[in-house]
């Protein structure tokens, strides 16, 4: 209809002035020209929804992820990673139904970006056993608890994990076993920093380094000072493990504290990590290790959160074999009554 109402006025306008057929062409091209602007802008629209839609995902915002993604879905977008991002959402809602529908396309597209974690979300639907979370949706379940992370953990509970470990890392700092001064800090998963904070509070710490996966909570543990100065000398963004394997074969660097707050909860790999720490420790370096506690085996995945659980006799084991030995234990209470267990080893 556009097009024949341009035509028809062209075709007054210009009747016996010039040839039509030439005037035809120059409309063809130019409503050619027009297409390809509008396609060139539903480009752009659609590049704006989807990377809006991501923004949304990983700040928790899942509602205004959803809206985003289902009007990309409305408008027969084509990116695969649309369907991906959508199964994410409604895992992250417990949805499980409607993931299922967007877990069967991703995979039907035949894309290969996201195959471990949509394996992944297949195991926690049929509630298989997990033996890795992948790395990608640990920094994604972690930028979105950030921004609300030290308020919900920590705000009037000075019990809290948190609390627990810093103080008695300073008891066996204190004792025969370390130095109450001046220490070396691997701060391993170190989140928002508010142990990185505390030690530097108690003057135990010399230089801290942190290692997080997480963007948005290493942003946090950036802005943490004490006495005028960052209190983490570096902040790396990348997995743990992996820092720990470049560390074994390359760094010279021997830490005096290392600290895994919970960090466990979230990689199973206990005896490669025992076995990588050994040539960053030297005799008395400090260990201490937080964790949700399993109540009948060693080791039991949590599906509907998503978190690996231990027996403190299983932790123990593993890290002795390795030269560690016992400086104390006691039971915590993580954030909604989730029992767990504080251990501090010291290196023989």
């Amino acid at each position: 209809m556009f097009f024949l109402s341009k035509f028809t006025k062209l075709y007054k306008e210009w009747k016996g002035k010039k040839d039509l057929k030439t005037k035809l062409v120059e409309l063809y091209e130019r409503a050619i020209d027009e297409v390809y602007e509008l396609k060139d802008r539903l480009k752009n629209l659609e590049k704006a929804n989807y990377e809006l839609g991501i923004y949304h995902l990983k700040n928790n915002d899942i509602s205004d992820a959803l809206l985003r993604f289902n009007l990309l879905e409305l408008f027969r977008c084509k990116r695969p990673g649309l369907a991906y991002y959508m199964a994410h959402c409604y895992m992250d809602q417990l949805k499980y139904d409607r993931a299922e529908k967007y877990i069967k396309l991703y995979t039907e597209s035949g894309d290969g970006q996201f195959v471990d974690e949509v394996n992944y979300f297949k195991s926690l639907i049929e509630k298989q056993e997990v033996n890795q979370i992948p790395i990608t949706l640990i920094a994604d379940k972690f930028d979105q608890l950030a921004d609300s992370f030290d308020e919900f953990h920590l705000k009037g509970n000075k019990v809290a994990p948190q609390f627990l470990t810093v103080d008695d890392i300073v008891k066996a700092a204190n004792s025969s076993h370390g130095k109450s001064l001046g220490n070396n800090v691997l701060d391993l998963g170190c989140g928002t920093g508010i142990i990185g904070q505390l030690l530097r509070e108690s003057k135990v710490a010399n230089a801290i380094v942190g290692v997080d996966i997480s963007k948005k909570m290493l942003a946090n543990s950036k802005r943490k000072s004490f006495d005028g100065q960052k209190v983490y000398a570096q902040l790396l963004n990348e997995d743990a493990i992996k820092f720990l394997r470049q560390a074994d074969s390359t760094s010279k660097t021997v830490y005096d504290i290392i600290v895994m707050a919970d960090f466990i909860t979230f990689n199973r790999n206990i005896a490669d990590i025992a076995t990588l720490l050994r040539n960053i420790t030297d005799k008395k370096t400090i260990l201490a290790i937080s964790f949700k506690k399993a109540e009948k085996s060693d080791i039991n995945f949590v599906h509907k959160r998503g978190e690996f659980r231990y027996s403190p006799e299983f932790i123990k084991n593993n890290f002795s074999s390795n030269g560690w030995t016992l400086f104390s234990e006691q039971n915590v209470m993580f954030s909604n009554q989730n029992a767990g267990v504080l251990i501090i080893f010291v290196k023989d």
